[in-house]
């Protein structure tokens, strides 16, 4: 959903600031979807750009150099569906800051790797959508 919610913010304001002369950077289709012609995309849709933030403060040690376990679910529980469709990629892409401006880390709390075990505790987060399509 704040994805979602995140791409239109980001097209509205471009399509704002687009003077009448230029093509349109980003363009509704028919099919209500977005289709754009911005560099900074993760599977076709349009991203923030991590160059426009400020430095994230960085607190303690950072993650550890030398190689930890990485996460693991005790109960061993079956992969949730959205491991079907979230990629590391797309944590990554959402949570660049995570762990106190260490970034992501399979040795760090706040990782892929844990993210997906949690999922599985809770099956149905992000596996339905709103779109009616």
């Amino acid at each position: 959903m704040w994805g979602s919610l995140w791409q239109l913010i980001n097209s509205v304001l471009i399509i704002q600031n687009n003077t009448a002369d230029e093509p349109p950077a980003v363009q509704f289709k028919a099919d209500d979807t977005l289709e754009s012609d911005l560099s900074n995309q993760i599977h076709g849709r349009v991203v923030g750009d991590l160059s426009n933030c400020p430095q994230a403060q960085k607190f303690g040690n950072g993650p550890p150099d030398e190689p930890c376990d990485s996460a693991s679910d005790p109960n061993r529980l079956p992969p949730s569906p959205l491991e079907k469709w979230f990629t590391k990629e797309m944590f990554e892409d959402l949570f660049p800051k995570a762990n106190i401006g260490w970034g992501p880390h399979p040795c760090a709390p706040y990782s892929f790797e844990a993210f997906v075990i949690a999922a599985r505790y809770f099956p149905s987060f992000g596996t339905v959508s709103p779109n009616k399509n």
